[in-house]
């Protein structure tokens, strides 16, 4: 065939390839599907097979069909940009179907073959959490130490720790479970699973608390109205123990550290618009006297605390 001939046939499959494209894009799935099928009847080696596959795949009703293409691509696609995700979607439909062993064989492959992808790093978080599921806890606990040294900055590390430290507790493993919480507070404290942290570990301590009282020694220490902080002249720099969303567990930190001898603050100024109330120990004149009340709030109370600078 000569160059120009072999430029129509591949305009031509384009064309075909793009309709469907277009199909999918406008949410027309019926005309997409029968668009793909199509282009695939006509061109089995074209050279967008993969693609065309990888996009029924999605949007095929049936999940068997989905995991025939998705399959497909791994058997005839291997070194595809696109394999690495067809390789996870199989391993999710084991999962759906209830087939465990195969979907834990399907997700150790993934990563194995794609660890460097986000396929790979999502199957290995997968592997954990079926691991704490499964109450296979020394391998959930591998899992996740192979996580945090593959993917130190991956959002998913402070969620498998918090599925292990529950699974702990749910055992009545208060130790492990109060370990790994204070865990997640060193390691991540800004994280939406270190607020949990904070609650649970302030429940597990519920008991120690002084029984309510009029105050005094013995007492309930009051809690201090909520209002937007006030500005001080004094100092500028505050440690922030936590944002809370739930006014209660705001009330009992607030009495806990105050009983315990901390000068709280509570900063009410994202109230309105995002709901929540930020809880903060200070002021200090300096960020190193902010900092020695960190290290004396993490050794007496297993608290990470965070420096502010209010201005």
């Amino acid at each position: 065939m000569s160059a120009s001939g072999v430029g129509t046939a591949f305009a031509s499959e384009r064309g075909d390839y793009d309709q469907a494209w277009q199909f999918f894009q406008q949410g027309r799935y019926t005309e997409a599907i029968g668009g793909f099928k199509s282009y695939l009847s006509k061109y089995p080696k074209g050279s967008l097979a993969a693609e065309a596959r990888f996009t029924l795949a999605r949007i095929e009703p049936s999940g068997n069909n989905a995991f025939v293409h998705y399959q497909f691509i791994l058997d005839n696609h291997p070194g595809h940009p696109l394999a690495s995700q067809a390789s996870y979607a199989t391993a999710q439909y084991y999962q759906n179907i209830g087939a465990m062993a195969e979907a834990k064989a399907r997700y150790l492959s993934t990563y194995s073959r794609f660890g460097q992808t986000a396929a790979g790093s999502e199957s290995l978080y997968r592997l954990a959490l079926l691991s704490v599921q499964a109450d296979s806890l020394d391998a959930a606990e591998a899992y996740a130490k192979t996580f945090s040294e593959q993917y130190p900055a991956n959002p998913r590390n402070p969620a498998i720790a918090a599925a292990l430290a529950d699974r702990y507790r749910s055992r009545g493993d208060t130790a492990r479970s109060g370990a790994g919480w204070r865990a997640i507070l060193a390691s991540y404290p800004t994280s939406f699973e270190a607020g949990s942290a904070r609650e649970r570990l302030l429940a597990s301590v519920d008991d120690d608390l002084p029984e309510p009282g009029p105050g005094g020694p013995g007492g309930q220490v009051p809690v201090p109205e909520l209002r937007p902080a006030a500005p001080d002249r004094t100092g500028r720099f505050f440690l922030q123990v936590g944002a809370y969303g739930d006014r209660s567990v705001l009330d009992r930190w607030t009495t806990r550290l105050s009983g315990r001898g901390y000068q709280t603050v509570i900063d009410s100024s994202d109230l309105k618009t995002r709901g929540i109330w930020r809880l903060r120990l200070g002021p200090y004149r300096t960020r190193d006297e902010s900092a020695e009340a960190a290290k004396k709030l993490k050794a007496g109370e297993g608290l990470e605390g965070m420096i502010v600078e209010v201005r």
